[in-house]
């Protein structure tokens, strides 16, 4: 009987315990005029009092550790501020309301939370940085706006009398990494009272697939946006934005894009890796692209008006599509064609001019440089010869090769002797004009060395007799193997003669000889090809 009395009470006993940390309650306070509760066996989360919230450091509020277990959380309707990171990391926590006092949110108040909709009230006008950043169950965010007539005193034939003008209250900036990383979020409306987006706001929100701006008021885009936003096929931006930062919507998968009037500048990688991109309409004549090559996909052809002098140049300096549209963009040009053809002496040009709208392209075609051989010397073998197609150049000032289709190629051969021979090089089409002469040449055929004796202070040389389309030999010779120095020369008039002795050579040492042919033809000789060189010690 005692033991079963001593069981009972034990079990009593751990069953009070059980209970009183089963209903356990934790609290503190979280401002100045603000506490807060945390019951564990309800997941809930309640915040009491007025006022506002201290800021807290990243997954420093008091409640952090229960972050993960908060399903649901309660704010009293007179909270004015939620402090910074202050719900960090409540992945249970599906939704919220915000109580109508509420003026501001903290930093990366509900970084990585569970949150499924937002609806933001209108006394918040700045949305702090990473405020909903990592939310990646976020689907729907709401932006509430009021507007009313407001009493104002205004300046009237020099007496002051009240007037009344139409205000909109609301949300006026999203900050860096608002919505970064939300990534079931699919369609957003900006408010009409949105004035700025900061850097990276809704950056890899790889659901988002459309976004209207409403606002009026809309000034800057920060950078990277939209970047990586891989869903995103269309955006509407606000008249009033002066300048697409760097990178705003890198990776997107934009079709299209208009560039209102009021956009000045687009910047680095503004439109980099949107590999879907084909057209964007650029309004203002003074847009500037700046930065490299990757600012605009290769096939995002620019459309612009005659006098966008800056996008033009941008699309010229790194070959990218462009078309000039006539005036008041809608109208198609009527071209009138000019072309002047390149020679030897001036640069040409194929000019379009519109005769609507006055627009001119114009396509500057470089003068005629010459004429180049890739091979212009021929040895004689009793044939008429000269230079193939393929190795005859033509080319411009630019050093450009000009194509074999706007020239033709006449050979002047009058026979297959030895000497000076030329082609003529006539230019046909609609862009080079005129004819250029290029000499080429027939050697004769060269010979080679057959012995070289030695003898006191002398060397005898004997070679091939090489009497056809020849005149005689050459012969050079000196103790430097490389022949740089010490060279001396010996011509042969007579080519019917085969040996030559080499005298008044330095005693034991060794020379090196070569031989090669010639002819003159009016006045000039013509060489073979030198002969292999030997050499040999005197004695």
């Amino acid at each position: 009987m005692k033991k079963t009395l001593s069981v009972i009470l034990a079990l009593s006993l751990f069953l009070s315990v059980f209970c009183i940390n089963c209903f356990a309650v934790e609290k503190g306070e979280c401002g100045e005029n603000l506490r807060w509760e945390y019951s564990a066996v309800l997941g809930e989360m309640h915040i009491y009092g007025s006022g506002a919230m201290t800021d807290f450091s990243e997954n420093g509020a008091p409640w952090n550790s229960y972050a993960g277990t908060v399903s649901s959380l309660y704010l009293p309707s007179s909270l004015t501020h939620i402090g910074s990171y202050a719900f960090q990391n409540f992945a249970s926590l599906k939704e919220i309301d915000f109580p109508s006092a509420l003026t501001s949110i903290g930093e990366g108040a509900f970084k990585g939370a569970g949150l499924t909709e937002v609806v933001l009230p209108y006394k918040i006008a700045v949305l702090e940085a990473e405020t909903f950043c990592e939310c990646d169950a976020l689907e729907r965010i709401e932006f509430k706006t009021v507007t009313y007539s407001k009493e104002v005193e205004i300046e009237n034939e020099g007496e002051t009398v009240s007037s009344y003008k139409t205000v909109s209250e609301g949300l006026r900036k999203i900050g860096n990494n608002a919505f970064e990383f939300c990534s079931a979020l699919d369609n957003v409306e900006l408010p009409k009272t949105l004035e700025s987006l900061g850097s990276y706001a809704f950056s890899e929100c790889t659901a988002l697939s459309s976004v209207k701006f409403i606002s009026e008021t809309f000034k800057s885009i920060g950078e990277g946006a939209f970047s990586y936003c891989s869903s995103l096929q269309k955006i509407e931006l606000p008249t009033g934005i002066t300048k697409i930062n760097a990178r705003t919507f890198r990776g997107c998968a934009l079709k299209r894009i208009d560039l209102p009037k009021t956009v000045t500048s687009v910047g680095d990688a503004a439109f980099a890796f949107c590999e879907y991109l084909t057209k964007i309409d650029v309004y203002a004549n003074d847009c500037a692209f700046f930065a490299g090559e990757n600012t605009t996909p290769d096939k995002a052809k620019l459309c612009v008006s005659k006098t966008a002098a800056k996008a033009i140049s941008y699309a010229k300096k790194y070959s990218k599509p462009y078309a000039v549209l006539c005036k008041n963009r809608a109208l198609r040009h009527n071209y009138i064609l000019t072309a002047v053809k390149a020679t030897s002496a001036r640069d040409g040009y194929i000019q379009n001019k519109c005769s609507k709208c006055a627009y001119i392209q114009k396509t500057v075609i470089k003068r005629i440089k010459g004429v180049s051989l890739l091979k212009s010397d021929f040895v004689y073998n009793g044939k008429r010869q000269h230079p193939s197609a393929s190795q005859i150049r033509v080319l411009d000032y630019n050093s450009k090769v000009i194509p074999s289709s706007e020239y033709s190629v006449r050979f002047n051969l009058s026979s297959s002797a030895v000497g000076a021979h030329s082609l003529t090089v006539t230019f046909k089409g609609s862009k080079y004009s005129g004819k250029l002469t290029k000499a080429y040449y027939i050697i004769p055929k060269g010979t080679s060395i057959k012995s070289l004796s030695a003898a006191k202070g002398a060397l005898k040389v004997s070679w091939v007799k090489q009497r056809t389309q020849t005149n005689g030999y050459h012969i050079v010779y000196s103790a430097d193997k490389s022949f740089k120095s010490g060279v001396k020369t010996v011509l042969i008039k007579n080519n019917n003669t085969a040996a030559y002795t080499l005298k008044k050579l330095a005693r034991n040492r060794a020379y090196y000889v070569k031989i090669r042919t010639y002819k003159s033809v009016g006045g000039k000789k013509y060489y073979s090809a030198w002969s292999k060189a030997k050499g040999k010690v005197t004695k």
